[in-house]
């Protein structure tokens, strides 16, 4: 496990699956299952001859552009960051805590983008409502 990576959501499922199961084959077990779902479940396309487009509908107004490409590298530099640090959890849990449950190891790799997707609209200073709202002194009186 020392020197790899755990991706977040899949992390969990495959370390339960070797801890709990004993091997990983049974998990390629439930993927067969899922497949002949998938196979047996009707279509729900109406009308599939028709041709659909995939081409994106969105758009940024011009004098929005400068502001949302520098949010847009913003948040690319923020979650280079996360995933970089995600990225060596396992490494550090495993070869330097040793840490030998990997459902424990799967565990903490979705924690971490699981926390940083869901701490931020509660973490907001700015936000009314929000545990930091309203608060200028952050000095301890007595």
């Amino acid at each position: 496990m020392s020197g790899t990576s755990v991706t977040p959501r899949g992390g969990v499922a495959a370390a339960l699956a070797v801890v709990y199961i004993g091997a990983g084959l049974e998990y390629l077990g439930v993927c067969a299952l899922a497949l002949a779902a998938i196979a047996v479940i009707p279509e729900t396309v109406r009308h599939p001859d028709q041709v659909i487009s995939v081409r994106p509908r969105l758009g940024v107004p011009p004098g929005m552009r400068a502001v949302m490409a520098g949010a847009c590298l913003g948040v690319f530099a923020a979650f280079s960051i996360l995933g970089s640090f995600s990225s060596l959890v396992p490494t550090f849990l495993h070869g330097i805590l040793g840490v030998r449950n990997f459902a424990l190891i799967g565990a903490a790799s979705f924690l971490m983008p699981t926390l940083a997707w869901a701490c931020p609209p509660s973490c907001n200073p700015q936000e009314p409502g929000s545990a930091g709202a309203g608060r200028r002194n952050h000095s301890v009186s007595p």
